[in-house]
């Protein structure tokens, strides 16, 4: 969902409409909070991705990532698992007994912000409606005493919702045993 998308959703939630004078008043507001949103899911969630980077000379760039790196989780060699560590600054990830050619490197990563109403969160899909409910929130907190207890409402079914999607996404080889001899 692009942030338009998911900016018409909250406004439909808050029953406010969504025409060009009242988009321009609520835009960065809304894009604020669905930052805002990202930061917190990222910090909960701790999103993973796997990407394919060169290893030259047992160096690996990470600065070459499509996203920005905030920790590696594993590095793979032709489905082997290698040891790896950071060299003299964190761009930079070292790799011993690899030959020179590609590697899989799975690693955490932190989301663009959003910029503009076109860009889409780069979070899984499923996450789009937390955002949606965080932004709701915290509309909702900057109104009348009426209106904030609806916000705590809405900030419970963030965290419940948050809860119950923590379990079907972890890191990978979190929870497998290897077993070497």
């Amino acid at each position: 969902m692009t942030f338009k998308q998911l900016m018409e959703l909250a406004m439909d939630e808050l029953h406010r409409p969504l025409d060009a004078m009242t988009s321009a008043d609520y835009q960065q507001r809304m894009m604020r909070f669905a930052n805002e949103a990202i930061i917190d899911i990222t910090g909960s969630f701790r999103p993973w991705r796997r990407d394919t980077l060169l290893v030259t000379s047992d160096k690996i760039a990470l600065n070459q990532l499509p996203y920005k790196c905030q920790k590696v989780l594993s590095v793979d060699y032709n489905g082997e698992r290698y040891p790896f560590y950071y060299g003299y600054n964190t761009d930079e990830l070292i790799v011993k007994s690899i030959p020179d050619g590609e590697v899989n490197v799975t690693y955490r990563y932190i989301p663009p912000k959003l910029k503009s109403m076109t860009d889409v969160p780069q979070l899984p899909e499923f996450l789009h409606s937390l955002i949606v409910t965080y932004m709701v929130a915290r509309e909702r907190i900057q109104l009348d005493s009426v209106a904030q207890s609806g916000a705590k409402v809405n900030l419970s079914l963030y965290e419940t919702l948050k809860r119950r999607y923590k379990i079907s996404m972890d890191e990978p080889d979190s929870c497998n045993i290897y077993n070497q001899y």
